[in-house]
């Protein structure tokens, strides 16, 4: 895999990546939390599953 912008760039693109999953849990964690919390939870996590699977079918392209 090759290092575009060189190791800075490399580490800050895995933190970031890192906070938002660490964010997108959260949200789902506060979203059980509440009225019809399961329901909400569920339709939250899918929600962010698409958002999550787009980076990764297009990263081979």
């Amino acid at each position: 895999m090759a290092r575009w912008g060189g190791p800075w760039r490399y580490a800050l693109t895995w933190r970031v990546g890192v906070a938002c999953v660490t964010g997108l849990l959260a949200l789902i964690g506060w979203a059980l939390s509440g009225k019809d919390g399961l329901q909400t939870a569920a339709n939250l996590a899918q929600l962010v599953s698409a958002v999550l699977v787009v980076p990764t079918l297009l990263e081979p392209l």
